[in-house]
């Protein structure tokens, strides 16, 4: 417990170059030239997410890698308590992910994207695209 406690007072007082790297030592693949706010959120399987070169994760973005709804699925009895479903988070070079976004699992964001304050991406988003609302 206190390693995680230690852990998370390293994020919060490191330069952003230094809290780039304790990202990537949770496992988060980081591409060169990246701007990542620390209130983003990279959930509980960090290592399924990754992000290219020059991308941009502004405040308070949410990378979702696992379906947590089962578990009412599994208290009902309708699926099997082992069953879980995870999947990684893809985003291409030369992104910005602006405030308040929630990316789900088995998303890949391409190249060159812009995803609007406040989307909710469940789909795989085009190069050269610009989103927003609920995809």
């Amino acid at each position: 417990m206190l390693k995680l406690v230690l852990h998370k007072i390293r994020k919060v007082l490191s330069s952003p170059n230094a809290y780039i790297n304790l990202l990537r030592e949770d496992g988060v693949n980081i591409g060169e030239g990246c701007d990542i706010s620390k209130s983003a959120v990279f959930g509980s399987e960090p290592w399924l997410i990754s992000i290219g070169n020059n991308v941009r994760i502004t405040q308070k973005v949410q990378f979702i890698t696992h379906d947590g709804g089962l578990w009412t699925l599994r208290k009902m009895g309708l699926i099997k308590e082992d069953e879980v479903k995870y999947g990684n988070i893809t985003i291409g070079d030369n992104c910005n992910i602006s405030w308040n976004t929630i990316i789900m699992p088995n998303v890949h964001i391409g190249k060159n994207v812009v995803v609007a304050a406040g989307a909710v991406v469940t789909k795989s988003i085009p190069d050269g695209e610009v989103w927003g609302g609920t995809r």
